[in-house]
């Protein structure tokens, strides 16, 4: 559990040092398990569902990446404050996926919240049979 948390202050501490934007960070994100299987929630209000991207990384890591939005408009606008911003991220989640039936992974993007959905693996029931001797 301390090393999650480690993690997640590293990751935070990691993106505003590389963005020089001290008020710039991670989005929310919530990781959890129910017993269908486990779910990622992040909070993406004002991004796209095009612009989101969600891979498998390895044997236990879910990568969730996020293209900037196109400000065009920004440049027709005088602003007399500016804190609505849509930067572009990637974000990494270790997951033990061999628990889980990663051909059925799903998502969706509603109300502002990314929903990645990863279905349990099913346990096979194991088989009584007789083993012969030689």
């Amino acid at each position: 559990m301390f090393t999650s948390i480690f993690n997640d202050f590293d990751d935070v501490f990691k993106s505003v040092v590389k963005s020089g934007d001290f008020t710039e960070v991670f989005p929310p994100s919530n990781v959890y398990t129910n017993e269908d299987g486990c779910v990622i929630e992040l909070a993406l209000a004002g991004y796209k569902k095009e612009n989101v991207s969600i891979e498998r990384v390895g044997a236990d890591e879910i990568k969730i990446s996020v293209k900037a939005k196109e400000e065009e408009e920004n440049n027709k606008k005088t602003y007399y404050n500016h804190r609505i911003k849509t930067s572009a991220f990637e974000r990494s989640y270790k997951i033990p996926l061999k628990n889980y039936d990663i051909s059925k992974i799903s998502a969706k993007m509603e109300d502002g919240i990314l929903r990645v959905t990863i279905p349990r693996a099913k346990q096979e029931e194991p088989q009584n049979f007789l083993i012969n001797i030689d």
